[in-house]
């Protein structure tokens, strides 16, 4: 326990050296202080020159932030940046479109759902690439924003190569025999028909031969695949043709030789089998099979006359 003496010694040597470190502090930082005052003392507020609207600028800024904010959180924010940029000049507002032959302007603006608010800035070309590519003619899509407010749209179409029945269904089909769109009965007219199960696989390479073969493939409508192993050729007199599954080229070359020795397409014929090499086997109309038959029957009725005279 101080007494009263030393606690007022304790306390003036405190004293001392508290007004030794405050005169520290003050050489130490008594340069900065005088420097402040004196920029202090030459900057009044009447130099102070404050932009017109700022506050209302501020108080917009203030709003903008906490509407991006839960507009974030709200997961919208990709609406909001197809507005705002809309707004402020990437409005789409011109689609070019071109390559297109079976394809409308009408479905292609359907798949890109384009609106007033879409933003060219924001217009994700991927997920428009992807929705295009699912129209049934499109094969091919290239696009390409031109800003300020326009879209290019390149299309590349699939050819339709024939007409494909299966059942009941009629349907478009492309060289590789993969489905297009079902047919219409206006678009692809005149195209080959070919029938049957496996008809739509192998048939361009068929056509293919057949070509050197301008009697029949001049003449040609329609492909029938039989058992998904050989091929039936009908042709637009109503001629059916009956190939074998294999040496189909030798074939033909002999229906060749008969037709322009005996004429086989200008007769009432309905069929020539060809599957056998050895032979060939014709088939008449039925209406024919009627004319030969009566002819037959009279002509056995003249026969057993003269027998009995």
């Amino acid at each position: 326990m101080l007494s009263l003496g030393k606690r007022n010694s304790a306390q003036a040597s405190i004293a001392h050296r508290g007004d030794g470190e405050h005169s520290f502090i003050n050489r130490m930082f008594r340069p900065v202080l005088r420097r402040t005052r004196k920029y202090s003392a030459g900057f009044t507020l009447d130099e102070i020159i404050v932009p017109k609207h700022l506050g209302s600028a501020l108080t917009l800024a203030f709003f903008a932030g906490v509407l991006s904010y839960g507009t974030f959180i709200g997961g919208h924010s990709n609406v909001a940046m197809r507005t705002v940029t809309s707004a402020v000049g990437f409005a789409v507002e011109e689609i070019q479109i071109s390559g297109n032959a079976e394809t409308s302007d009408i479905d292609v603006l359907q798949e890109l759902g384009l609106n007033e608010t879409s933003s060219l800035l924001t217009l994700d070309l991927a997920a428009a690439h992807a929705k295009l590519m699912s129209l049934p003619w499109v094969n091919h899509v290239e696009l390409r924003k031109i800003y300020p407010a326009s879209l290019q749209v390149k299309l590349g179409e699939r050819q339709a190569f024939a007409i494909w029945q299966h059942g009941s269904q009629l349907s478009l089909i492309d060289n590789d025999g993969d489905v297009i769109t079902p047919f219409d009965g206006v678009t692809g007219q005149g195209l080959p028909l070919l029938v049957g199960v496996g008809a739509e696989q192998g048939a361009s390479e068929f056509l293919n031969k057949l070509a050197s073969w301008p009697s029949v493939s001049t003449q040609l409508k329609a492909l029938i695949r039989v058992a998904e192993r050989r091929w039936d050729v009908r042709l637009d007199n109503g001629v059916t043709l009956n190939l074998p599954e294999k040496d189909v080229d030798v074939a033909l070359a002999q229906f060749e030789e008969l037709n322009q020795e005996q004429d086989l397409l200008r007769r009432d014929i309905a069929e020539v089998d060809l599957r056998l090499l050895d032979r060939v086997t014709v088939r008449l109309t039925p209406e024919a099979q009627e004319r030969r038959k009566s002819a037959l029957l009279e002509r056995a009725k003249m026969l057993k006359k003269e027998k009995r005279s």
